[in-house]
């Protein structure tokens, strides 16, 4: 990505430090507002190189569920802000879903056992909270997140719990 700084500096543009590592996100958002021109081109113009020291990679050496939560629902509510109509909105809460549904599955992933995942998943996530942004997206191309969906929607966790544990082929 390549910025004119003169649009950051003077629109006193910048990153939201919380939302590491999606704060990019909102920054284009942003910036695009003020924009008269943008040229897009998928030419790759630099090499990606793995640092462990990045903040991708330190993020997941030591995941933090309840941090990588709060970054989820604050990057969707830093979006909703801006979002102008329903497409936008939709979009939004589909991404989201995608990065819970990503939670979700790692939570399973780790639990030891359905009790333990329950307890884990009424920690993290405010349901109340999940259940609207889920019920806003639109998913119905996958059936991965259709019965996610079903499921979280329904309060059926323990059938979504097996599913993916024998879709995962995790043995207990």
């Amino acid at each position: 990505q390549v910025f004119r700084r003169s649009i950051a500096i003077n629109r006193n543009l910048t990153f939201i430090e919380y939302l590491k590592p999606y704060e990019d996100q909102i920054f284009n958002i942003d910036f695009i507002r003020h924009c008269n021109k943008l040229y897009v081109d998928d030419n790759v113009i630099y090499n990606y190189i793995v640092n462990d020291a990045s903040i991708t990679s330190v993020l997941a050496k030591s995941y933090d569920y309840h941090g990588e939560y709060n970054r989820i629902i604050s990057l969707y509510e830093e979006k909703l802000k801006r979002e102008s109509d329903e497409e936008h909105r939709i979009a939004n809460a589909n991404t989201c879903f995608i990065m819970l549904s990503s939670q979700i599955v790692k939570l399973i992933h780790n639990a030891k056992s359905y009790s333990s995942f329950i307890k884990e998943y009424k920690c993290v996530f405010d349901v109340t909270k999940v259940r609207n942004i889920i019920g806003i997206s639109h998913m119905t191309n996958s059936v991965k997140y259709s019965f996610t969906k079903f499921c979280i929607m329904h309060n059926m966790l323990r059938l979504l719990y097996t599913v993916l544990r024998l879709r995962l082929k995790i043995k207990r």
